[in-house]
Protein backbone atom coordinates (compact mmCIF):
# COMPACT_ATOMS: atom_id res chain seq x y z
CA UNK A 1 0.00 0.00 0.00
CA UNK A 2 1.02 3.71 -0.15
CA UNK A 3 1.68 3.23 3.44
CA UNK A 4 4.00 0.58 2.95
CA UNK A 5 5.82 2.51 0.75
CA UNK A 6 6.22 5.65 2.66
CA UNK A 7 7.65 3.79 5.42
CA UNK A 8 9.74 2.16 3.62
CA UNK A 9 11.66 5.54 2.21
CA UNK A 10 11.35 6.59 6.34
CA UNK A 11 13.31 3.56 6.70
CA UNK A 12 15.94 3.95 4.76
CA UNK A 13 16.37 7.59 5.17
CA UNK A 14 17.02 6.92 8.85
CA UNK A 15 19.00 4.12 8.10
CA UNK A 16 21.51 6.81 6.90
CA UNK A 17 20.65 6.35 3.19
CA UNK A 18 20.77 9.39 0.88
CA UNK A 19 18.32 11.53 -0.16
CA UNK A 20 19.46 10.90 -3.93
CA UNK A 21 19.63 7.15 -3.36
CA UNK A 22 16.18 7.19 -2.21
CA UNK A 23 14.78 8.66 -5.42
CA UNK A 24 16.41 6.10 -7.18
CA UNK A 25 15.21 3.79 -5.22
CA UNK A 26 11.78 5.06 -6.46
CA UNK A 27 11.87 5.36 -10.10
CA UNK A 28 13.38 1.56 -9.98
CA UNK A 29 10.19 0.18 -7.42
CA UNK A 30 7.71 3.07 -9.28
CA UNK A 31 8.22 1.29 -12.91
CA UNK A 32 8.39 -2.02 -11.76
CA UNK A 33 4.99 -1.67 -9.78
CA UNK A 34 3.65 0.30 -12.80
CA UNK A 35 4.60 -2.97 -15.33
CA UNK A 36 2.60 -4.38 -12.39
CA UNK A 37 -0.74 -2.69 -13.14
CA UNK A 38 0.01 -3.25 -16.43
CA UNK A 39 -0.16 -6.95 -16.60
CA UNK A 40 -3.44 -6.31 -13.99
CA UNK A 41 -1.63 -7.69 -11.10
CA UNK A 42 -2.55 -4.52 -9.46
CA UNK A 43 -4.95 -1.94 -9.78
CA UNK A 44 -3.24 1.11 -8.77
CA UNK A 45 0.71 2.10 -8.27
CA UNK A 46 1.20 2.42 -4.48
CA UNK A 47 4.51 4.08 -5.14
CA UNK A 48 2.14 7.28 -6.62
CA UNK A 49 2.17 10.03 -4.55
CA UNK A 50 4.94 8.64 -2.22
CA UNK A 51 5.98 11.03 0.82
CA UNK A 52 9.60 11.39 -0.88
CA UNK A 53 12.20 12.94 1.13
CA UNK A 54 13.25 16.48 -0.47
CA UNK A 55 16.76 17.83 -1.09
CA UNK A 56 18.77 19.88 1.16
CA UNK A 57 20.92 22.05 -0.17
CA UNK A 58 23.50 23.73 2.16
CA UNK A 59 24.02 26.81 1.85
CA UNK A 60 26.92 28.25 -0.67
CA UNK A 61 29.79 30.33 1.38
CA UNK A 62 32.43 32.53 -0.53
CA UNK A 63 35.24 34.49 0.52
CA UNK A 64 36.07 37.47 -1.04
CA UNK A 65 39.51 39.29 -2.40
CA UNK A 66 40.72 39.94 0.86
CA UNK A 67 39.92 36.97 2.42
CA UNK A 68 41.34 34.71 -0.10
CA UNK A 69 45.13 36.71 0.21
CA UNK A 70 44.76 36.32 3.99
CA UNK A 71 43.98 32.32 3.62
CA UNK A 72 46.86 31.87 1.32
CA UNK A 73 48.70 33.69 3.40
CA UNK A 74 48.03 31.12 6.24
CA UNK A 75 48.47 28.17 4.69
CA UNK A 76 51.94 29.54 2.67
CA UNK A 77 53.80 27.42 4.93
CA UNK A 78 51.96 23.80 4.01
CA UNK A 79 53.10 21.20 2.55
CA UNK A 80 49.75 21.47 0.62
CA UNK A 81 49.79 25.33 -0.54
CA UNK A 82 49.89 24.49 -4.11
CA UNK A 83 46.53 22.28 -3.82
CA UNK A 84 44.82 25.17 -2.09
CA UNK A 85 45.83 27.77 -4.55
CA UNK A 86 44.87 25.58 -7.27
CA UNK A 87 41.73 24.95 -5.74
CA UNK A 88 41.28 28.44 -5.83
CA UNK A 89 42.43 29.82 -9.16
CA UNK A 90 40.91 26.51 -11.49
CA UNK A 91 37.90 25.82 -9.28
CA UNK A 92 38.75 22.06 -9.05
CA UNK A 93 37.13 19.74 -7.36
CA UNK A 94 39.14 17.60 -4.25
CA UNK A 95 38.51 14.94 -6.24
CA UNK A 96 40.32 15.99 -9.29
CA UNK A 97 43.13 17.46 -7.47
CA UNK A 98 43.93 14.59 -5.80
CA UNK A 99 44.01 12.90 -9.33
CA UNK A 100 45.82 15.35 -11.08
CA UNK A 101 49.31 14.32 -12.52
CA UNK A 102 52.34 15.85 -13.54
CA UNK A 103 51.75 14.38 -17.23
CA UNK A 104 48.28 16.37 -16.95
CA UNK A 105 50.06 19.89 -16.93
CA UNK A 106 51.60 21.42 -20.44
CA UNK A 107 54.42 23.78 -18.67
CA UNK A 108 54.26 25.39 -22.43
CA UNK A 109 51.04 26.68 -22.82
CA UNK A 110 49.69 26.86 -19.23
CA UNK A 111 46.91 24.21 -19.47
CA UNK A 112 46.10 21.50 -16.82
CA UNK A 113 44.34 19.29 -18.55
CA UNK A 114 41.61 17.00 -15.66
CA UNK A 115 41.24 13.92 -16.87
CA UNK A 116 40.22 11.75 -13.98
CA UNK A 117 39.43 11.77 -9.88
CA UNK A 118 40.55 10.32 -6.69
CA UNK A 119 37.16 8.20 -5.79
CA UNK A 120 36.61 5.45 -3.34
CA UNK A 121 35.07 2.46 -5.56
CA UNK A 122 32.90 0.00 -3.70
CA UNK A 123 34.84 -3.29 -3.74
CA UNK A 124 37.96 -1.73 -5.14
CA UNK A 125 38.83 1.09 -2.78
CA UNK A 126 40.56 3.91 -3.49
CA UNK A 127 40.76 4.33 -7.23
CA UNK A 128 41.15 7.03 -10.08
CA UNK A 129 38.32 6.99 -12.22
CA UNK A 130 37.33 8.85 -15.61
CA UNK A 131 34.87 11.91 -14.70
CA UNK A 132 31.28 10.95 -14.59
CA UNK A 133 30.79 13.03 -17.65
CA UNK A 134 32.63 14.33 -20.97
CA UNK A 135 32.02 18.07 -19.60
CA UNK A 136 34.27 16.82 -16.84
CA UNK A 137 36.93 16.03 -18.59
CA UNK A 138 38.66 19.46 -19.70
CA UNK A 139 41.73 22.06 -20.10
CA UNK A 140 42.36 24.92 -17.45
CA UNK A 141 44.63 27.31 -18.61
CA UNK A 142 46.66 29.22 -15.56
CA UNK A 143 49.31 31.52 -15.09
CA UNK A 144 53.20 31.61 -14.86
CA UNK A 145 52.85 31.87 -11.06
CA UNK A 146 50.66 29.13 -10.54
CA UNK A 147 52.97 26.70 -12.93
CA UNK A 148 55.45 28.95 -10.20
CA UNK A 149 54.18 26.98 -7.27
CA UNK A 150 53.64 23.87 -9.22
CA UNK A 151 57.21 23.71 -9.81
CA UNK A 152 57.59 24.56 -6.00
CA UNK A 153 55.61 21.80 -5.28
CA UNK A 154 58.04 19.01 -7.42
CA UNK A 155 60.46 19.95 -4.87
CA UNK A 156 58.39 19.79 -2.39
CA UNK A 157 58.02 16.01 -3.56
CA UNK A 158 61.75 15.47 -4.24
CA UNK A 159 62.27 15.81 -0.61
CA UNK A 160 59.44 13.23 0.13
CA UNK A 161 60.79 10.61 -1.66
CA UNK A 162 63.94 11.25 -0.14
CA UNK A 163 62.38 11.25 2.87
CA UNK A 164 60.53 7.56 2.70
CA UNK A 165 62.65 5.92 0.33
CA UNK A 166 62.19 2.87 -0.93
CA UNK A 167 58.41 3.21 0.72
CA UNK A 168 57.97 5.81 -2.04
CA UNK A 169 54.97 4.37 -4.86
CA UNK A 170 55.32 6.51 -7.47
CA UNK A 171 52.32 7.51 -9.41
CA UNK A 172 53.07 10.92 -10.68
CA UNK A 173 50.48 12.41 -8.91
CA UNK A 174 50.90 16.03 -7.78
CA UNK A 175 49.10 15.85 -4.70
CA UNK A 176 49.77 12.32 -3.02
CA UNK A 177 49.93 11.29 0.02
CA UNK A 178 53.54 11.06 1.93
CA UNK A 179 54.39 7.55 0.55
CA UNK A 180 53.12 8.91 -3.51
CA UNK A 181 49.32 6.83 -3.14
CA UNK A 182 46.33 9.37 -3.85
CA UNK A 183 45.80 11.98 -0.70
CA UNK A 184 43.69 11.62 2.22
CA UNK A 185 40.62 14.50 1.72
CA UNK A 186 40.04 13.93 5.57
CA UNK A 187 43.41 14.98 6.40
CA UNK A 188 43.20 17.67 3.76
CA UNK A 189 39.81 18.96 5.20
CA UNK A 190 41.18 18.66 8.72
CA UNK A 191 44.46 21.23 7.75
CA UNK A 192 41.75 23.62 5.41
CA UNK A 193 39.97 24.35 8.75
CA UNK A 194 42.86 24.68 10.81
CA UNK A 195 44.37 27.45 7.98
CA UNK A 196 40.72 28.77 8.54
CA UNK A 197 40.98 29.36 11.98
CA UNK A 198 43.94 30.87 11.62
CA UNK A 199 43.22 33.55 8.86
CA UNK A 200 40.59 34.58 11.26
CA UNK A 201 38.05 33.72 8.40
CA UNK A 202 34.32 31.64 9.31
CA UNK A 203 34.26 28.00 8.63
CA UNK A 204 33.59 27.41 5.19
CA UNK A 205 33.68 23.71 3.29
CA UNK A 206 36.38 22.75 1.04
CA UNK A 207 34.28 22.80 -1.52
CA UNK A 208 33.14 26.61 -1.07
CA UNK A 209 37.08 27.27 -2.66
CA UNK A 210 35.20 26.00 -6.00
CA UNK A 211 32.44 28.50 -5.42
CA UNK A 212 34.82 30.90 -4.65
CA UNK A 213 36.77 30.86 -7.82
CA UNK A 214 33.68 30.82 -10.16
CA UNK A 215 33.08 34.32 -8.19
CA UNK A 216 36.30 35.36 -8.79
CA UNK A 217 35.71 34.75 -12.41
CA UNK A 218 32.40 36.15 -12.52
CA UNK A 219 33.32 39.40 -10.66
CA UNK A 220 36.18 39.94 -13.57
CA UNK A 221 33.84 39.57 -15.87
CA UNK A 222 34.46 36.38 -17.74
CA UNK A 223 31.66 35.16 -19.49
CA UNK A 224 29.34 32.46 -17.55
CA UNK A 225 29.63 30.12 -20.49
CA UNK A 226 33.53 30.42 -19.85
CA UNK A 227 33.22 29.82 -16.42
CA UNK A 228 30.81 26.91 -16.86
CA UNK A 229 33.73 25.43 -19.25
CA UNK A 230 36.22 25.91 -16.57
CA UNK A 231 34.19 23.96 -13.56
CA UNK A 232 32.89 21.40 -15.63
CA UNK A 233 29.34 22.18 -15.93
CA UNK A 234 27.03 20.44 -18.27
CA UNK A 235 25.38 23.43 -18.29
CA UNK A 236 25.49 27.54 -17.83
Amino acid sequence: SPLDIDKYYLMLQEGGVGIRTIHVIHHILHAALDNAVRYGLLTSNPTQGAALPTYRFDEMQVMNQEQVGRFLNAARKSSSYALYHLALVTGMRMGELLGLKWSDIDWESGLISVQRQRQYVPGEGIALVEPKTRYGRRAIKVGETSLQILRAQKCVLAEKMKHVGDRWQEMDLVFPNSVGKPGDPSNIRLEFNQILEKAEIPRLRFHDLRHTAATIYLNHRIPVIVVSHILGHSRP
